[in-house]
């Protein structure tokens, strides 16, 4: 918009600032090379940073990014077909489909099983040793059902059990139950949860001495509270889980007290205590009766599905019973298993919990237990660690991975990324997924992550809700009513409010919120003269108190976003400010703020795009 080429004075010793106005079209990148010269001297020189030896700047286009993703499972010989059309408006140089093939959703269970192998046990709290207990004998179980593992396996298996039920025997209190650590007194829950460990060892084929168990048995029988006594959703809740263990010790009583428990709470259950009660009416042989029916069909209504992977919440914290959404999605899928085996929850409950692992095991040595013990059951039932097959996927009848899963692979996991330039823009594309004969079930998963000209698309919410608004940082909110803006002087500062508002429970969620090319963000971190403006987080809905550890907990300042992560997010509203410095002066367009889940990607969110000005001062 100016001359190539301007004439200027320096003095000796001094500097002047030279501005070339510039519009951005649509490049792959802008070449910059800054020349000058006089009678005597020359020089020049490029940007200090960039993509090359040329120094590029890249040009990143003004678009919203949309993912969409599907899963599914080829249970035997057989092939399915997904069906792919790219939206209008596409960038072809940004984006892919990913997919995923794996043979068995449940292949790291031994790894976590070495987490609470090596995990400290304080030596006081039987949680801990039942904890083990159920994640050892689940394992041992499905191992000898399946005729897998060796004997090495087995014995350092089996020498863990045995420890463990030891410990348990000594820390078994006088009035047959266990309590919390280092208690004096039982308690319903801990009681319940060491005799089902007890149970499951005994299935296992590790037997507790036949006293310790009577005690136990007799113990949780006092525990049994008629439901018209109950008043408090946690004990409620807590019910069921007594009535479950004592039912699969055999007590026939416990269908009578699980009516009641239905009839006058059933509004208040949380659906892993729903899923207790199922069971109970399954071992005291009234499967299929209108309750447990009508059960099953809150428990389905309940699931929280995306494209790829369901899971269940609680209606609130439930600390009485260690309860948590992983270990609630854990029970919920042996229940299913249990009573609706082809339930087609089932394959993306297993998924979900394989993806709520944090490194090779689940947040708690409680909710790896729980996991174990429902994928166990989901590996015997389907068979997967003998999966014997060869495998093929093919993109437009063009092969793009073929292989084989076998006993040597049966954990492996094969990812495919086709850039979406590859793909036809007009037309669908077909991805086939093939298993060519044998043994075992092919996994799949398959992700569209595009961009998309923002001008052409809004705000979307596809379980994540995100809100961008911008402030003048010299208004105070406190003090006046402080109005959003779309424009500011160069050397001024921002305040940028994003705010999350997350429909359910997220695992692994990230956000992205991009800066106008002409600012920066200011990292409070840095000792600068900005160091003060400290950024800050907090729930707006203010559902729950003040639960600090559960907003984003790591933020990351780059050159072209400000990136939030969050290892765990429950369901509320969520807001994070922070600065941003305005430098150079221009029209940008923002791209749309984003939100994911990390490993559900197709459960996210976006802004509106907008524009913002930055005015010469």
């Amino acid at each position: 918009q100016t001359d190539a080429e301007q004439t200027i004075t320096v003095p000796a010793a001094g500097s002047r600032l030279v501005r070339w106005p510039v519009v951005v079209e649509d490049a792959e990148a802008a070449d910059l090379t800054f020349r000058v010269s006089n009678t005597q001297y020359q020089d020049a020189s490029k940007p200090t940073f960039g993509v090359g030896p040329e120094q590029l700047i890249p040009i990143a286009r003004y678009t919203g990014e949309e993912i969409v993703g599907t899963a599914g499972v080829v249970t035997g010989p057989g092939r399915r077909v997904e069906g792919v059309l790219l939206p209008p408006g596409l960038d072809t140089r940004q984006g892919a489909v990913t997919v995923a093939l794996q043979a068995s959703l449940a292949a790291a269970l031994l790894d976590a099983l070495a987490y609470q192998e090596a995990y400290d046990f304080p030596p006081d709290c039987p949680y801990a040793f039942a904890d083990r207990l159920l994640s050892t004998s689940s394992i041992v179980y499905a191992l000898d059902a399946l005729g897998a593992g060796d004997a090495a396996l087995r014995d350092r298996l089996s020498a863990l059990a045995v420890a463990d039920l030891a410990a348990l025997a000594d820390l078994q209190l006088a009035d047959g139950g266990w309590g919390w650590c280092f208690a004096e007194t039982s308690d319903a829950y801990l009681t319940g949860h060491v005799f089902f460990a007890l149970l499951l060892a005994d299935r296992a084929g590790f037997a507790a001495a036949p006293e310790v168990r009577d005690r136990a048995a007799a113990a949780l029988a006092r525990q049994i509270i008629p439901a018209g006594s109950l008043t408090d959703e946690a004990a409620i809740n807590q019910q069921a889980f007594v009535l479950y263990v004592l039912a699969e010790h055999g007590n026939g009583q416990t269908a009578a007290f699980a009516n009641a428990l239905v009839a006058r709470h059933r509004d208040r259950l949380h659906p892993y205590a729903r899923a207790h009660l199922v069971l109970v009416h399954t071992l005291t042989g009234h499967g299929g009766s209108a309750l447990q029916r009508t059960l099953l069909a809150d428990l389905n209504a309940m699931a929280i599905v995306s494209a790829t992977g369901a899971h269940w919440e609680n209606r609130g914290p439930g600390w009485n019973s260690l309860s948590s959404d992983i270990s609630g999605t854990a029970i919920a899928l042996s229940a299913l298993l249990r009573t609706e085996p082809d339930n087609g929850l089932l394959p993306q409950a297993a998924r979900w919990l394989m993806v709520a692992r944090t490194g090779d095991h689940w947040p708690s040595t409680h909710e790896t237990a729980w996991s174990i013990h429902a994928l166990t059951d989901w590996m015997v039932a389907t068979g997967e660690l003998e999966a014997d097959y060869a495998y093929e996927f093919a993109v437009n009848q063009v092969t793009r991975a073929e292989g084989a899963f076998d006993a040597g692979n049966v954990a492996g996991v094969v990812v495919v990324a086709i850039p979406l330039g590859a793909l036809a823009p007009d037309e669908v594309n077909y991805l086939a997924f093939r298993q060519a004969g044998g043994a075992g079930s092919l996994y799949y998963s398959a992700f569209v992550d595009s961009h998309i000209d923002a001008t052409t698309v809004g705000a979307l919410s596809r379980g994540i809700v995100v809100q961008r608004a911008v402030y003048d940082a010299a208004c105070d909110p406190e003090r006046a009513a402080c109005p959003p803006i779309t424009r500011l002087p160069a050397g001024a500062r921002a305040r940028v409010v994003l705010t999350i508002i997350a429909e359910n429970d997220l695992l692994y969620a990230t956000a992205e919120d991009y800066l106008p090319a002409g600012a920066e963000a200011v990292d409070p971190g840095l000792l600068t003269s900005a160091s003060g403006l400290g950024a800050g987080a907090g729930r707006a809905d203010d559902r729950s108190g003040d639960w600090g550890w559960w907003w984003f907990d790591r933020v990351e300042y780059r050159d072209d976003r400000v990136v939030f992560y969050a290892d765990f997010l429950p369901a509320g509203t969520y807001q994070y400010t922070y600065y941003v410095q305005t430098v150079i002066p221009g029209t940008y367009r923002v791209r749309p703020a984003v939100a994911r889940q990390a490993f559900f990607p197709d459960v996210f969110g976006r802004s509106e795009g907008t524009a913002f000005t930055i005015t010469g001062r």
